[in-house]
């Protein structure tokens, strides 16, 4: 299993659930987006407290990437 394959397999984490995730690659360059589902009440701080978590984790797992973070609002009937 790659790192792309155990990021698709995560569900629920706190106040955070994962929404789509988006790779691409062109040439070296790989790209990777992903969509999380923040509850309402999170705060600013926290949301990029997760994004820079992740941006260095993913870093650091896989080699020349550019990471993108998109949060969104986790509302009734949403979610994996």
């Amino acid at each position: 299993m790659n790192n792309l394959d155990e990021l698709k397999g995560l569900k629920r984490i706190s106040e955070v659930s994962f929404g789509m995730l988006f790779s691409r690659q062109s040439g070296k360059q790989k790209f990777i987006e992903i969509e999380l589902l923040f509850d309402p009440g999170i705060s600013l701080e926290k949301i990029k407290q997760i994004e820079q978590n992740m941006s260095s984790r993913i870093i650091q797992d896989i080699p020349d990437v550019r990471f993108r973070l998109i949060p969104k609002v986790l509302t009734s009937g949403a979610g994996c």
